[in-house]
C-alpha cells in the first residue's frame, strides 16, 4: 500500500512538471466501495477523485438472498483508499443514497443526498416523503452540510453540482412561483427547476431565472470559477418554441445573465468554467444536426467548435477544462454498435484517450487489445490527471489515468505470424470476424 501512494505521488509530481501535450498515461481502476462499480465525476490538484458507488452486498433476515448495505454513497478516492462518505441518515434504507458530482481544492465534496422530511396531506394529515437534498461533505472528517431551499418554510429537492475554492457553491432546486396561476387566475403550486449560487460564508442564496418572462421555464447552474463567474443552462422561449440555451452570471452582480452566442441558435448546455473564463460543453453545431463539444471565452466572447473523433460519427461533448486549457470528454466513436470513447483536446487536437494506454500485457509482451474501454473522461486537473468511466473485461468502471510525459503507450504485437515460406497465417476466428463485417481496431488498457 505505501509503495502503491508512493508511486502515485511519484507520477503527479512528474505530471505538474510540464504542461505540455501527453504521449501515454498509466491507468488505476478505482475499485468500489462494495460489489458494485464506481462511478467517478471529478479530481482536484491532490489527485482525490469524487464520485458513488453502491454498497457491499449482506444476507436479507429471514431470506436466502442479499441486497446492497446501501443504494449508493459518495466516496471520495486517494490512491490507494476509497472512502465512503456516507449519507443523510434516513430511517428506510432503500433511500440510504447520496452522490458527489464534484470536489474542490479544499477537499470538499459537493453533491446531495436523500432526506426524509414531514409533509402535510390536503387533509391536514401528516407523511413523511423522501427528497434529493443538495449538499457539500468534508471528506476528512465526511461532516455533511444540507445547502437551504428557496423557501426556508417548504423544503424541496435540489441538487449541489459543483464549487469554487472559496465560499460558493452551485446547483439547482425546486422553486414555486408566487405569480403561477391558471387561465382563471387561481394560484397554482407548481414547482420548477431553478439554478442556485450559494455562498456558504453568509448562507446566502440567490436564484438564477430562466432567460426570459415565463414560469414554466427551467434554470441550472453547473460550475464556477474562482473569480465567481458561474456558468449554466436556462430554457428561453423563442416563437413558441422552447430552448435550452448556455448562459454565464457574475455572483457579485446576479441580474446579469449573459446569454452565450455559441455554434448556433439551438440548444447549448455548458458543463464546466477555469480560472481564465473558458466555458465548455456541448451545443448544436452550425448546421443544427448533431451536438457537438464547444468551448467560449468569457473575455473574448469567441466560441470553437471542438470536432469529433470520427466524422461519421457526429456527436461529442465537453466535460471539463483545466486551467491549462486541456479539455476532456466524450465522443461517438462508431455508430454499429454506437460506442463513445474518452478524449483529451489540447493544442487544437481531439485525441482517443484509448490510443494513449498501454495495450494488455501478458507478461513482459503486449500481445493483445486492451480489456479496458475509456467511454467518458469527465473531468481533468491542473496535473493533467484525467478521471472517468468506461469498461473493463465488460464490467463499467471509474478509471483514473496518470501522464506519462515523454513516453509512447506499448503497442500490441500482430495477430498473426509469418511462415518460413514468406505467406502469413492468420486465426480463423479473426477471419470469422472480419466476415461479419468487424473491423480490428487497435485498442489498449
Amino acid at each position: 500500500m505505501k509503495h502503491s501512494r508512493t508511486l502515485i505521488s511519484s507520477l503527479l509530481a512528474l505530471a505538474s512538471s510540464s504542461a505540455a501535450a501527453v504521449e501515454s498515461y498509466d491507468i488505476i481502476d478505482l475499485g468500489n466501495l462494495g460489489t458494485n462499480p464506481a462511478f467517478v465525476f471529478d479530481v482536484n490538484n491532490a489527485g482525490i477523485a469524487v464520485g458513488y458507488s453502491a454498497g457491499p452486498l449482506v444476507d436479507v433476515e429471514g431470506s436466502d438472498t442479499q441486497q446492497p448495505d446501501f443504494t449508493s454513497h459518495a466516496f471520495a478516492f486517494d490512491n490507494p483508499t476509497m472512502t465512503d462518505l456516507g449519507a443523510i441518515v434516513n430511517d428506510t434504507e432503500s433511500f440510504d443514497l447520496s452522490v458527489a458530482f464534484s470536489i474542490n481544492e479544499n477537499n470538499v465534496a459537493i453533491g446531495y443526498s436523500f432526506k426524509e422530511v414531514e409533509r402535510t396531506d390536503s387533509n391536514g394529515d401528516p407523511f413523511t416523503t423522501v427528497i434529493e437534498k443538495p449538499i457539500y461533505i468534508d471528506t476528512a472528517s465526511q461532516a455533511i452540510t444540507e445547502i437551504p431551499s428557496f423557501d426556508a418554510s417548504d423544503e424541496q429537492p435540489g441538487r449541489a453540482l459543483s464549487g469554487n475554492d472559496n465560499t460558493l457553491f452551485v446547483g439547482f432546486g425546486k422553486f414555486n412561483p408566487p405569480d403561477d396561476t391558471d387561465d382563471s387566475g387561481n394560484a397554482l403550486d407548481t414547482y420548477y427547476d431553478r439554478g442556485f449560487i450559494y455562498d456558504s460564508s453568509d448562507s446566502s442564496l440567490v436564484r438564477i431565472d430562466p432567460l426570459t418572462d415565463n414560469t414554466g421555464l427551467l434554470s441550472v447552474m453547473r460550475d464556477v470559477n474562482n473569480n465567481g463567474i458561474a456558468t449554466g443552462w436556462a430554457q428561453k422561449n423563442v416563437d413558441d418554441i422552447v430552448l435550452s440555451v448556455a448562459f454565464y452570471v457574475d455572483h457579485a452582480d446576479p441580474t446579469n445573465v449573459v446569454e452565450m452566442s455559441l455554434l448556433s441558435d439551438g440548444n447549448s448546455f455548458p458543463w464546466a468554467i477555469n480560472n481564465a473564463g473558458v466555458i465548455v460543453g456541448r451545443a448544436a453545431d452550425a448546421e443544427k444536426t448533431h451536438f457537438t463539444a464547444f468551448s467560449y471565452d468569457v473575455a473574448t466572447q469567441s466560441v470553437t467548435d471542438l470536432g469529433v473523433l470520427n466524422e461519421n460519427s457526429p456527436f461529442s461533448e465537453a466535460f471539463d477544462i483545466n486551467n491549462n486549457n486541456q479539455i476532456v470528454g466524450t465522443s461517438t466513436n462508431s455508430v454499429f454498435p454506437t460506442t463513445n470513447h474518452a478524449f483529451i483536446y489540447e493544442d487544437g487536437v481531439m485525441k482517443d484517450l484509448n490510443d494513449l494506454i498501454d495495450c494488455k500485457v501478458d507478461g513482459s509482451e503486449p500481445i493483445a487489445p486492451a480489456n479496458w474501454t475509456l467511454s467518458e473522461a469527465r473531468a481533468i486537473n491542473d496535473n493533467g490527471v484525467i478521471v472517468g468511466n468506461g469498461i473493463l473485461d465488460g464490467v463499467p468502471k471509474g478509471f483514473m489515468l496518470i501522464p506519462r510525459p515523454g513516453q509512447q503507450p506499448q503497442a500490441c504485437q500482430p495477430f498473426f505470424t509469418e511462415d518460413s515460406s514468406g505467406s502469413g497465417s492468420f486465426p480463423l476466428s479473426w477471419i470469422a470476424f472480419l466476415l461479419v463485417g468487424g473491423i480490428w481496431v487497435r485498442r489498449k488498457s
